[in-house]
């Protein structure tokens, strides 16, 4: 896990650092996860903003979060949304990197987050230069009304950031909503860690829903 961290710490900073995505405070071993009791690593950079030891409320985790937005060449101060963002953390990562970002979600769980519908979100058309959803629309119970919503919410060329259970492929639903999908993967193994991680915690949510269950990253781009 450090190792591939470190290729994709790599390969965000050349993409984003000439633009400066990523602020100086941040600017360094961001993958160290030996912080100590302070919220800062070894180098005495602050690390408070990483979600520590852990994957978080995701399949993969912070690292997973980073992917997404290097998959989606997202420009330095974009203003994105996180639809179903729970306690914060994708909106804490994101504003530590440098963006305008904003949460959404039926029961917020931190100060970062706004209550309300994933399905009726608060924002007129066209506000945002990207939108991130992780395990989010599924659970919102209408998955073409989700994606419709994401639609609206974008500006033209803005990107939509998808990652989620899947019991039906996603891009048709997707394509229906108008959207351009420029990258897809299967991500299912680590939502299968992921789950095995929760069941043991015992903080796994069952969807009760039998079939084929994957789980799906979809980089889609409002054309």
């Amino acid at each position: 896990m450090l190792t591939s961290g470190r290729k994709l710490e790599k390969e965000f900073r050349a993409e984003f650092a000439p633009d400066k995505a990523l602020s100086d405070e941040h600017n360094g071993d961001i993958w160290s996860r030996k912080a100590t009791t302070d919220g800062t690593n070894s180098a005495g950079k602050n690390t408070s903003w990483l979600s520590e030891g852990s994957m978080g409320q995701h399949p993969g985790g912070d690292e997973h979060t980073l992917r997404m937005i290097s998959l989606a060449k997202l420009p330095a101060g974009a203003r994105i949304l996180d639809l179903g963002a729970g306690e914060g953390e994708a909106v804490k990562l994101l504003r530590g990197l440098g963006y305008a970002a904003e949460g959404l979600d039926l029961k917020p769980g931190g100060p970062d987050v706004r209550q309300g519908n994933l399905l009726h979100a608060p924002w007129p058309d066209g506000s945002f230069d990207a939108v991130l959803s992780q395990c989010a629309f599924f659970l919102g119970g209408d998955l073409p009304g989700a994606w419709r919503e994401a639609y609206r919410l974008l500006k033209p060329g803005g990107a939509m950031l998808f990652s989620d259970v899947c019991f039906e492929a996603p891009e048709p639903l997707a394509e229906a909503a108008g959207f351009r999908v420029e990258t897809a993967e299967d991500c299912t193994a680590a939502w299968r860690e992921y789950y095995l991680e929760s069941l043991w915690r015992g903080t796994a949510e069952c969807c009760g829903i039998r079939g084929k269950c994957e789980y799906k990253l979809l980089i889609c781009r409002k054309d």
